[in-house]
């Protein structure tokens, strides 16, 4: 069996890999990473049995990431493995799958998406008003982080001298380019580099345990975000 966890509500199919987890316990539970993927060692993982269970469980992060294996080496998967990929994101457009396969898409609430398109120069009582909605009902901060670091790296993208190349390259739809060119608009590039460096250290902090929660890098990101164009 093979079934993909996607969508943009990382969270919450990282709880659903959780329950597969537990669900299949007693299986040989095997985990690989697109970025470090090599046909050798998936070759191996599918076709060689499981010495410790009568199933087993491979997963495989971000497998769509990577270009070098295609996704009909698992054709032939023997009958005693559950495939499970996790990716981190949507599925590339396009995408052609044997019906067989059983897609499992998280979407989340628009309401974040309402955030993140809020946040432009001038627009702060609005963005503010969303942010305040997001922790009433209950939204993950690290979720709305995550979302924000994308977001501003597709403005930062559609700034670029070859944002095509950068959407293609990410297999994201041509609306979407045209969408984050228009946002790009309202903004200074060199004020976008400043807040994806703070975004990035604010990142090194919460994988080495110095950040306790990110409410204030929330309320921070939306005040710059937001702030007026000066006059010229």
């Amino acid at each position: 069996m093979i079934t993909i966890l996607c969508g943009p509500d990382f969270v919450a199919s990282r709880q659903k890999l959780s329950e597969f987890k537990t669900q299949l316990k007693t299986s040989e539970i095997t985990t690989l990473y697109g970025r470090d993927l090599d046909d050798a060692t998936l070759y191996q993982e599918i076709s060689s049995p499981s010495f410790f269970a009568d199933q087993k469980l491979l997963i495989i992060e971000n497998f769509f990431s990577q270009k070098k294996t295609p996704f009909n080496i698992f054709d032939d998967l023997p009958q005693n493995i559950n495939l499970l990929l996790w990716e981190s994101s949507d599925l590339p457009t396009g995408l052609r799958l044997p019906k067989d396969v059983n897609i499992i898409h998280f979407r989340g609430d628009p309401l974040v998406y309402h955030y993140l398109d809020s946040l432009k120069p001038g627009n702060r009582q609005k963005a503010f008003n969303l942010l305040w909605q997001t922790k009433v009902r209950g939204f993950e901060e690290s979720l709305i982080f995550y979302l924000l670091v994308r977001h501003l790296r597709y403005l930062l993208a559609a700034k670029s001298q070859k944002p095509t190349a950068f959407f293609n390259f990410e297999k994201q739809p041509q609306w979407l380019l045209e969408k984050y060119q228009r946002l790009a608009l309202d903004f200074d590039l060199e004020n976008l580099k400043k807040l994806f460096s703070f975004l990035f250290e604010v990142d090194w902090r919460l994988k080495r345990g110095q950040l306790a929660n990110l409410e204030d890098v929330l309320f921070f990101l939306t005040y710059r975000l937001t702030a007026k164009k000066p006059k010229r």
